[in-house]
């Protein structure tokens, strides 16, 4: 079961913060890169240390930043409660996704500490994570898990802490943020005691997990007696209660290069043994035309659009023959990359996660504006759902690698945990211990 610790964070000194959007940056997911390059003219910009343009600029940056006093660390451990409040297109409702930043034990392979993932990752994304932390000496972006508590306890103990927000703002999603510090000893305790008890499935930042594994199993490899409260043993996440309302996934679309050789007619031939193929010619946006039914898909070639559906009569789990359990067969992630992108494009279902000739996008306008150039498709998905989720995660199975998007996104810059030693042994850091 998972172990969760507070800490001292390092944050931006109060006067960075007072033009928050300065300092803050989203996540890069579904982001103009035109909007987020003007985010490196900002000097103090959580992104140059979040997405670095050039890694050894961002460290000395950030020594930069010490060394003038632009981040301060908090004086005692805590949790720091973290509201999103927001609405959805289309939709007058509001929602509050409610949660906290903590660090969580790790150990150095997957299952071992109560944190499951649900999706596999690619490898090159994960290497280009771990050596970003390891030379920066710190978590910037933390990673989004979700516990089940049907009974909110959290919840009621943090709106306290929101009376008075350290933090109030809107960000560049249009999304509401709140941001506190919980300190009291007796709260931090109810938190520890309640997860010691849950497993946390992590929503999204399976790359940054890895990442910080590798850290750990590299410096268990230096040092088998690595300190138990050492920083590389913790992760930073946000943890949220997945019992509440306010969970959001949004689909991730594929962009591919069309394989040589591969003709037009040849493909559609190969389409239609397996999927009703109805050409698409309405003037509404392409993504409002996908309608939620399993296995429905949108091809984008060139100027030509059509909806795809696997035909009726077929079941799934005849047509996946790969060792994996019903429940990640009978997704429509599965069925794309292993009935369209191996059997029919060529890109194996065992390299998928390693070639650079699949991309993937949370923007639907960027997919279809990436698949009207030369040698390009694309493919828009329907989002998988919170019941699809538990099922995979339940059977110890893992997604097809960007099968998920929460929405919203977290915000980079809130908080930093640093991986120096110091930041967790000061002697009244013995009092917030987690219990045995």
């Amino acid at each position: 079961m998972a172990v969760i610790r507070p800490f001292r964070a390092w944050r931006y000194a109060p006067s960075l913060l007072r033009q928050c959007l300065d300092v803050l940056s989203p996540m890069t997911d579904g982001f103009d890169p035109d909007f987020l390059q003007s985010l490196y003219l900002k000097p103090h910009n959580s992104l140059h240390l979040a997405m670095p343009p050039e890694l050894p600029a961002s460290v000395r940056l950030l020594g930069k930043w010490h060394l003038q006093d632009e981040l301060w660390q908090d004086p005692l451990p805590a949790f720091y409660p973290l509201w999103q409040t927001f609405s959805l297109y289309g939709s007058p409702d509001q929602y509050v996704r409610k949660g906290f930043l903590a660090l969580v034990r790790i150990e150095p392979e997957e299952r071992q500490d109560g944190i499951i993932p649900h999706e596999g990752i690619l490898p090159a994304a994960a290497e280009a994570r771990s050596e970003l932390i390891e030379q920066l000496g710190m978590q910037v972006t933390p990673t989004h898990g979700l516990y089940s508590d049907p009974y909110f306890r959290l919840e009621a103990i943090m709106e306290e802490y929101m009376m008075q927000p350290l933090l109030d703002c809107i960000d560049f999603q249009g999304v509401r943020v709140q941001f506190s510090m919980a300190t009291h000893k007796q709260d931090l305790e109810v938190a520890q005691e309640l997860l010691s008890t849950r497993h946390i499935i992590v929503a999204d930042g399976h790359h940054r997990l890895a990442a910080s594994r590798s850290l750990l199993r590299r410096a268990l490899d230096q040092n088998p007696r690595l300190p138990e409260h050492h920083p590389l043993r913790y992760h930073l996440m946000y943890l949220s209660n997945l019992r509440g309302q306010d969970l959001r996934i949004l689909p991730i679309h594929r962009v591919v290069d069309v394989p040589q050789g591969l003709t037009r007619r040849g493909f559609f031939t190969d389409l239609q043994h397996l999927f009703e193929v109805k050409p698409l010619q309405s003037k509404r946006p392409l993504h409002e035309e996908l309608p939620r039914q399993p296995y429905t898909y949108e091809l984008v070639w060139g100027e030509e659009q059509w909806l795809l559906q696997l035909r009726p009569e077929l079941d799934p789990l005849e047509l996946v023959n790969a060792p994996m359990l019903s429940s990640v067969k009978y997704l429509d992630y599965t069925l794309l990359h292993y009935l369209v992108l191996d059997k029919m494009l060529g890109y194996t279902w065992e390299t998928q996660s390693r070639t650079p000739h699949i991309r993937y996008e949370a923007s639907h306008h960027r997919v279809t504006e990436a698949a009207r150039k030369p040698g390009k498709m694309g493919f828009l998905l329907n989002g998988v759902d919170m019941p699809q989720l538990l099922a995979v995660c339940n059977d110890g199975c893992l997604m097809p690698p960007k099968s998920t998007f929460f929405y919203p996104k977290l915000l980079n810059g809130l908080l930093f945990s640093s991986f120096a030693p110091a930041a967790a042994d000061d002697a009244f850091e013995s009092l917030f211990e987690p219990k045995n």
